[in-house]
């Protein structure tokens, strides 16, 4: 996906861009997201009329060619991978089980415990970090996207709360 390219009317790569990778490790890391987070959430939107996944990653999309857009020089190239949408899974399944415990292994080796919630901070912050001072090649603003959609998407159509956090009941109290 590109800004030429969304430019020039190619508004499918919004969602194809989602299906290539950077390499093995770019890979390996997504798919990570997708099997620690993916089978409870299933559960959890099954019937549901939309998809997280493919929403974080074509939010997560826009939201880096609108920072490519202000910033040509610094964020300017070409976007692969399915990292918006794996991180707004995440921080999906950060924001229904918060304190689930998840072990990681840094550099495969170390064994850190986080929360859920911890992880998605953390996520957050690289992300933000990643905007603010660009030293790589990295769509920090897509996974911030995507993030952000996730934690949208459970608010709106699973939790049923409105833009504020304020649950959304069809009955009036009394």
């Amino acid at each position: 996906m590109s800004v030429e390219g969304l430019k020039n009317g190619f508004v499918w790569q919004l969602l194809t861009f989602q299906f290539m990778h950077a390499g093995l490790w770019h890979l390996v890391f997504n798919c990570w997201r997708f099997t620690f987070s993916g089978a409870p959430l299933k559960k959890r939107w099954v019937g549901k009329n939309s998809d997280p996944v493919l929403s974080s990653g074509v939010v997560g999309g826009i939201c880096q060619v609108l920072t490519a857009l202000l910033w040509p020089d610094l964020f300017g190239g070409p976007v692969v991978g399915a990292s918006a949408g794996g991180l707004g899974l995440m921080a999906a399944y950060a924001v229904l089980f918060p304190e689930r415990e998840l072990l990681l292994l840094l550099f495969f080796v170390l064994p850190i415990r986080l929360t859920a919630k911890m992880l998605l901070m953390l996520s957050a912050v690289l992300a933000l970090a990643g905007i603010i001072f660009p030293i790589n090649h990295i769509a920090n603003a897509a996974h911030l996207g995507g993030m952000l959609t996730g934690v949208i998407f459970i608010r709106q159509f699973i939790q049923g709360r409105g833009a504020m956090g304020i649950p959304i009941s069809p009955r009036r109290a009394t």
